[in-house]
């Protein structure tokens, strides 16, 4: 009998030295030290000096990412870098660039349109091209109240995400009511026209990509190479209410009213028949991708289960462990569009990213290429050294591998923005074919943008009170 005591007790000792040491190599995070007044944070500590290293408690996490990153580009197996041609600037600051002529971004076929038409739809569509790569064109688009931009097509797929106003879009034989927060997809030459129904202009962020590029750039690694990324200020934690836009600016998707369109019952020109005609043997590269999605039918994720399909780094940062904690209490992300490739993978994806006032997006990089277009913000932005003011309507690109970071310098900021990621090398000859314009274009003289018109006025919630536990 005490033989067996003596065998249990010894079990026992041992489960529970097993327990206590699983419970010492698992790294600790206490949430009330995560957060540190602000005048408290140097924020040199962010940089991965040796010094800095050398005092951050969780550098161990952080060291195999830049080890990881070192060995990805050693390795000829992986993604490459950028050729240069295919960078370009690192910036746009579109709230000092002017409006882009009309004819220079919609490329209609020669002899549709004569000059009286393009000057009826200058008066009532204004465009602005804040990002010109060759696999991802971005433009500022917007339509005056009560106008329309006509029935046409455009060779790359491409997807309209609307910032201020409302409208009937339609998307081939689809047509949807659209307002603040929604994503409208167009996959490459379908039909599509804008009829705006609200008082206000339209305001729209046009995204066009080369399909089908090369997914070795999404399926490889992110790498966190700072440091000290568990410091942060409490003025940066983000309330469980927070949202982007007021409630009252939101178009519910269940309200959204669809209807089928026959196109040989609309008055089109008799030259343009065949065209459309044509169309019907057309490659379809998004066969199963929503016409419409209302951002506001989208949750905001949780930072510790992180969808691997919808964002390329949900696998890596798993490995930060309990400074996840920390991370889901100062940043907010939800995807709200995705170009899904049929075999598996995406070719663009974007979402709506908010970090609080004070936050600091410790220096990261990935193989992937990636934007951020900037909402709202007062921010210092480090891109490979490159230092930034941003504020919106700043336009950032990050090339695979340039390491990059973001700092909120106001109290009361945030920095909201649409970050997305695309895969590059696609089929960038699509971009050389013309646009067809199947209608004729209306009399909208009448029509015209107030003289206070700014496209980067956005009626954000200004209500929300951050840096609350």
């Amino acid at each position: 009998m005490k033989s067996i005591y003596f065998i249990f007790s010894l079990l026992l000792c041992i489960v529970v030295s097993i327990i206590s040491s699983c419970k010492e190599s698992t790294p600790t995070f206490s949430l009330e030290k995560a957060f540190t007044p602000i005048d408290q944070i140097d924020p040199e500590v962010y940089f991965a000096t040796p010094e800095n290293i050398a005092k951050d408690p969780n550098d161990e996490l952080t060291a195999m990412f830049r080890k990881a990153k070192a060995d990805d580009m050693a390795n000829p197996e992986k993604p490459r870098p950028l050729k240069q041609e295919d960078i370009g600037p690192l910036e746009n600051q579109s709230s000092k660039q002017p409006w882009t002529p009309i004819d220079e971004i919609f490329k209609f076929e020669k002899g549709l349109l004569d000059d009286q038409d393009w000057n009826q739809l200058s008066e009532v569509i204004k465009t602005r091209l804040v990002f010109d790569n060759p696999d991802l064109k971005v433009v500022e688009l917007a339509i005056a109240a009560g106008a329309e931009l006509p029935l046409h097509t455009q060779p790359t797929p491409s997807v309209f995400h609307i910032l201020g106003g409302a409208a009937n879009i339609q998307s081939n034989h689809i047509t949807g009511e659209v307002a603040i927060g929604s994503s409208t997809f167009f996959d490459a030459n379908d039909y599509r026209k804008v009829s705006v129904t609200s008082d206000v202009p339209l305001k729209v962020l046009w995204f066009s990509w080369a399909p089908q590029g090369n997914k070795s750039y999404l399926e490889s690694g992110y790498y966190l190479t700072g440091s000290n990324i568990h410091l942060q200020p409490k003025e940066a934690i983000i309330p469980d209410t927070f949202g982007f836009w007021p409630k009252s600016e939101i178009s519910l998707s269940s309200s959204t009213e669809m209807d089928t369109i026959r196109f040989e019952d609309a008055s089109l020109p008799i030259e343009n028949q065949r065209k459309i005609l044509n169309q019907e043997s057309r490659e379809v590269y998004y066969p199963n991708d929503p016409r419409f999605i209302q951002e506001s039918d989208v949750a905001w994720v949780d930072v510790l289960n992180l969808d691997p399909k919808s964002f390329f780094f949900a696998e890596d940062i798993k490995k930060l462990g309990a400074q996840l904690q920390m991370l889901r209490r100062i940043a907010k992300i939800k995807s709200v569009f995705r170009a899904k490739r049929p075999e598996t993978g995406y070719d663009l994806n974007f979402s709506y990213l908010g970090w609080g006032p004070r936050a600091k997006y410790v220096t990261h990089s990935h193989a992937i290429c990636e934007f951020y277009y900037v909402l709202e913000g007062d921010v210092e932005y480090i891109i490979d050294e490159n230092k930034f003011h941003a504020v919106p309507g700043n336009f950032y690109f990050h090339p695979p591998y340039y390491d990059h970071e973001m700092r909120g310098l106001k109290d009361d900021v945030p920095f909201l923005s649409i970050s997305g990621s695309w895969v590059p090398y696609g089929r960038r000859e699509l971009f050389d074919q013309p646009f067809f314009l199947l209608e004729d274009v209306k009399d909208q003289s009448h029509l015209s943008f107030p003289d206070d018109f700014n496209f980067h006025n956005f009626n954000l919630d200004k209500s929300i009170k951050y840096g609350v536990l």
